[in-house]
């Protein structure tokens, strides 16, 4: 019993130990001072969803900023080759002057000078010994847009791996909760009757011990199971670019 116990305290110091690390972790996530306290809500319930796996898809491919992020890319690369093209075409530009001239305040003219003068001046330029130069500049733009294409391809297919294992992930710990419920309530069942049969003096302490032993790892199975839930279903609605816990878009 005494060295039950031993590991028993040297597993909690590890697990306080790993707790004020978690915490300090999520002070610097949140740009907080390290040491400042964390208030740590203990989440143990259990609300079932009814996310469909078509449905968790085509939330993350709608919802997760990455995607945006690549498509935006596509779009600028897009814009890059229609500049690129632009170089084909000739340039005109068109310049219009006043000019007001004159030797007194009033800018009315002189014998020397016009007291008022204009010119337009057009000018077209067309550089045909560059379109060799003009080509490459656009083949290396649209080059540019195929890998911004193939980015994005390879972004989905992420996000799609990513939903489903997360999917996969919550149904297993969901199954899992139903699983230690059944084995929690045949647990206590088998304390109850291991103290009535003590009682009767037709078991030995050791047996109740034994019993209130298995007990308590049923608890804590079943504790485990719902911490995994919601550590699943939180993971899940990341995935699909949801806020934790709601279910909702941002």
């Amino acid at each position: 019993a005494e060295v039950k116990t031993a590991e028993s305290v040297q597993s909690r110091i590890e697990a306080e130990h790993a707790l004020r690390n978690a915490q300090a972790r999520m002070n610097t996530l949140l740009r907080r001072d390290i040491n400042e306290p964390v208030a740590v809500v203990d989440v143990l319930t259990y609300k079932p969803t009814a996310y469909t796996l078509g449905e968790c898809l085509e939330r993350g491919l709608r919802s997760r900023p990455e995607i945006g992020a690549a498509e935006k890319q596509i779009q600028m690369k897009d814009k890059e080759v229609q500049l690129a093209r632009a170089d084909y075409y000739p340039s005109v530009s068109v310049s219009y002057n006043q000019i007001q001239e004159g030797d007194t305040w009033d800018v009315k003219g002189s014998p020397y000078h016009e007291p008022y003068t204009w010119n337009v001046v057009a000018v077209a330029k067309w550089n045909v010994f560059e379109w060799g130069k003009n080509l490459d500049s656009v083949q290396g733009k649209k080059i540019e847009k195929s890998k911004a294409k193939n980015t994005l391809t390879q972004v989905k297919d992420g996000v799609r791996l990513e939903v489903k294992q997360s999917f996969l992930a919550l149904e297993a710990a969901e199954q899992a909760i139903f699983v230690s419920e059944k084995a929690l309530e045949q647990a206590e069942e088998n304390f109850r009757m291991s103290q009535e049969r003590y009682r009767e003096q037709v078991a030995t302490a050791t047996e109740v011990t034994d019993a209130e032993t298995l007990l308590t790892s049923a608890r804590t199975n079943r504790y485990n199971a719902l911490y995994q839930y919601n550590v699943a279903l939180a993971t899940l609605e990341r995935a699909m670019g949801a806020r934790p816990f709601t279910g909702q878009q941002p």
